[in-house]
């Protein structure tokens, strides 16, 4: 009915190639049930092979008939195949999902064989046992357990497997699968049960009982009772950190008022590896009381040391140092996180991310700052941080200062590879940090911030940005323009527009200082061409960076040249220019002329002056050999996320900053752009009118559910 009628032989082709075709999916189904089997356990992976089945008899149910649709039913009657062939793999009795490694150490009495298999299919079926053994990755020992649900119980127990714990080789079967513990390891506890001298019941690993038939005997060596331990109230953080957690509190509160015998088991004689875990944690809770009563706490770094621990198990993460925080109940760590190169393509490699992490409690809520240059790595706290009373983790920005790959491919310096680097780090440091996350950054990090929650936009709780450009359209700059021309006063507008006359009239001795500069710190300026071209470009910034950063009074128009150069030197920071300083902002220059664009200041009143007329231009910061071509596309489909999906942001702008003459204008819920009155690039939130100032507060609050620290 799913084929055209008039040629039975046709009609049979398709029907058995459609039935083959299940043969080459069994393997992909083995492969993709197989590994959360072993993760997860049976039943998880059961529940969707009934669900893909029940699926497939729908489809063949409800598929049209050839003369109804033509080859569209055969194409579902093919799906519905597929679905039920991957299915097929997850209640083959042949192939039942525990990695070979462990089903080798069973009985074989435990694998159970079909009576009748279907015919022709053993092949393929021993082809699907092969290829999804070899792709699945080595079973932990919680998926093991779940899988068989072996008995585990003590040596000596009256149910052990082991007949005697002083003879190991008189192994006696047990009930249908034979698993006993490995000899003890000397020296690893103090007080427990009766031992061969190990670890009172830590164990990590378990033997079938043909292993253990070949270990050696081991006199058991008595010891004192463990002391009985009281856990910290409300599951309080340990000097150790072994126990700040939630899900640790509870499994430790619970402990407390079970019964514990020697090695851990229950009354009845028997012991799960949920009693192991409780012992431990006992255990380190015993620590923690020790520590607290005498005042004293382990070492930074040490093996006692829970947030060490927990820092080192991260996967890629290495701790490069840790240094004071200068904050009391803080710990201040400088962390390298290995990142792809190109998020897309592992091949392309990889390369370290420099972050400093500033922690205080895993309850806390925790901002990710970046300044979206290279990083500071000093323990100083934002102001969400100090707020929150939080953690704080400060990003370095890919491919500044040590965050950097060996030969860096600049293709890779993109908006989104930044992002996805934000969401690694965040992704892999809330293991240990489950609470609230907040993103902040300022300026250039303002910017990087809002581009992170573009791409990633669950990973935070809520958004700050300080001061972070929109420069939606690079090819029009008339806001930019327009605010040079109207901030300040006429006055105060007038006397430095002629204070940049005077340092291009004065530009021979200027320059002649600068040179001189120059070769006494033993750099120069091949990179942006010539110290005439370096100071043209600080005379025609003076302007935007004077309103930026409030600068020093402007000189009169009798100043003298060394009073004008000192201006120059403090408004445009002269130093930036030079090879030594201006190859750290190479990354900063290439992103402006390749995705960010640049602004552009008033030139009217210096007519006749200028000789470089694309000073600057961000290609003049960039050496030539390295390739730039503009993206128009990436800054409008930021700016057209913000204003209609940008949640949870808050947008913190200086009135008299001309980097916000193009600011971001959020249309999301719960989000607001708020103006500092006459303030400048730097800002705060405690510098804000009351009214705003409460709204942000009650903002940062809400978003992460915590009362926040007065200032």
């Amino acid at each position: 009915m799913f084929f055209p009628e008039g040629d039975a032989t046709s009609q049979l082709l398709h029907t058995a190639g459609i039935f083959a075709v299940g043969f080459f999916v069994r393997p992909v189904g083995g492969w993709l049930l197989g590994r959360p089997g072993d993760r997860k356990g049976r039943k998880a992976a059961l529940t969707v092979t009934v669900l893909m089945m029940s699926l497939s008899a729908l489809l063949i149910a409800v598929a049209p008939s050839h003369s109804q649709a033509g080859y569209r039913g055969a194409a579902v009657l093919l799906l519905a195949r597929v679905i039920r062939a991957g299915a097929d793999i997850g209640l083959d009795r042949e192939n039942p999902p525990v990695p070979s490694k462990a089903s080798a150490a069973l009985s074989p009495s435990t694998r159970t064989r079909s009576a009748s298999p279907e015919p022709g299919s053993r092949r393929p079926r021993m082809l699907a046992e092969v290829l999804t053994t070899s792709t699945r990755r080595a079973p932990t020992r919680r998926s093991i357990f779940r899988a068989r649900r072996l008995p585990k119980v003590p040596y000596g127990a009256p149910d052990s497997p082991v007949a005697s714990t002083s003879d190991r080789t008189r192994v006696r079967p047990g009930p249908s699968r034979d698993w006993t513990r490995p000899p003890h390891r000397p020296g690893r506890a103090a007080c427990g049960g009766p031992s061969a001298g190990g670890d009172g019941g830590d164990t990590r690993r378990w033997y079938s009982g043909r292993e253990a038939a070949r270990l050696r005997p081991v006199v058991p060596v008595p010891r004192p009772p463990c002391p009985a331990v009281s856990p910290p109230p409300g599951g309080a953080p340990s000097p150790t950190g072994g126990i700040s957690p939630p899900r640790r509190t509870a499994v430790l509160e619970r402990s407390a008022t079970d019964a514990v015998t020697p090695y851990g088991t229950k009354p009845n004689g028997r012991t799960t590896m949920r009693d192991w875990t409780r012992r431990r944690l006992l255990l380190t809770a015993a620590s923690a009381t020790g520590l607290a009563a005498t005042g004293t706490a382990p070492a930074h770094g040490s093996v006692h040391d829970g947030l060490v621990a927990r820092l080192r198990a991260l996967p890629g993460l290495r701790i490069v140092a840790e240094q004071p925080a200068g904050h009391p109940g803080y710990r201040f760590f400088v962390l390298g996180l290995r990142q792809p190169v190109d998020h897309t393509d592992p091949a392309a490699g990889t390369f370290e991310q420099r972050l400093a992490l500033l922690h205080t409690s895993a309850g806390r809520p925790t901002v990710v700052y970046t300044g979206g240059y290279a990083a500071g790595l000093t323990p100083e706290r934002t102001e969400p941080t100090e707020l929150l009373g939080g953690n704080q983790v400060e990003v370095e920005h890919r491919f500044f200062g040590a965050s950097a790959p060996g030969t860096p491919d600049w293709r890779h310096l993109t908006i989104r590879q930044a992002a996805d680097d934000h969401h690694r780090v965040i992704r892999t440091l809330r293991r240990i940090l489950p609470g609230a996350w907040i993103s902040v950054g300022g300026s250039k990090g303002g910017m990087a911030s809002v581009y992170h929650r573009r791409f990633h936009p669950h990973d935070v709780d809520g958004t700050v940005a300080y001061s972070a450009p929109n420069n939606v359209d690079d090819q029009d700059d008339s806001a930019y323009l327009r605010f040079l021309e109207t901030v300040g006063t006429a006055a105060e507008r007038g006397a430095l527009q002629e204070a940049q006359r005077q340092c291009l009239l004065r530009r021979a001795d200027m320059v002649a200082r600068y040179t001189a500069w120059a070769g006494s710190e033993g750099t120069g300026f091949s990179v942006i061409g010539s110290a005439d071209r370096a100071f043209e470009t600080a005379v025609l910034r003076a302007s935007f960076m004077f309103w930026q950063n409030s600068g020093p009074a402007i000189p009169g128009p009798d100043a003298t040249t060394d009073e004008l150069y000192t201006w120059l030197w403090s408004t445009a920071a002269l130093p930036v220019y030079a090879d030594a300083t201006v190859r750290e902002y190479i990354p900063y220059f290439y992103q402006l002329g390749t995705q960010l664009g640049y602004m552009d200041v008033p030139v009217a009143h210096l007519a006749g002056l200028l000789r470089h007329p694309d000073a600057l231009a961000p290609r003049s910061f960039v050496p030539r050999d390295i390739p730039m071509r503009f993206d128009p596309d990436a800054m409008p489909d930021i700016d057209r996320w913000v204003r209609r999906h940008g949640h949870r942001m808050l947008f913190v702008n200086g009135e008299r900053d001309p980097a916000v003459a193009e600011h971001f204008r959020p249309g999301g819920r719960d989000s607001r752009a708020l103006w500092v009155p006459g303030g400048d690039h730097h800002v705060a939130i405690a510098r804000l009118p009351a009214a705003d100032r409460a709204a942000a507060l009650s903002a940062l609050a809400r978003w992460t559910g915590t009362p926040l620290t007065p200032r």
